[in-house]
């Protein structure tokens, strides 16, 4: 008898180690107003004008320079977002 051969759907992967499939979640482009999603950083960031001058929704980062917030993460159906991982994983 052979063995099942595992497969995951496609944009994700099979992490041996738990078993499970996981995928990178999608980053939506939901970034407060007066922000912009940097795909480098990761991070909804704005220029402030001066140190209190951020968009709602962000906070002045004093080693960027920048006003900064965490984007929102999404996942693509059927998947489960694994905050600890920061992954989509297979629900």
């Amino acid at each position: 008898m052979k063995d099942p051969t595992l497969s995951c759907p496609s944009g994700s992967t099979l992490n041996t180690a738990t078993g499970k499939c996981e995928a990178q979640p999608t980053t939506t482009n939901d970034c407060p107003q007066g922000s912009e999603y940097n795909s480098v950083t990761g991070l909804c960031e704005a220029q402030p004008t001066t140190t209190n001058d951020c968009p709602s929704g962000t906070a002045f980062n004093s080693a960027t320079g920048l006003c900064e917030a965490q984007p929102k993460l999404t996942c693509e159906p059927g998947y489960v977002l694994d905050s600890k991982k920061n992954k989509c994983v297979k629900a």
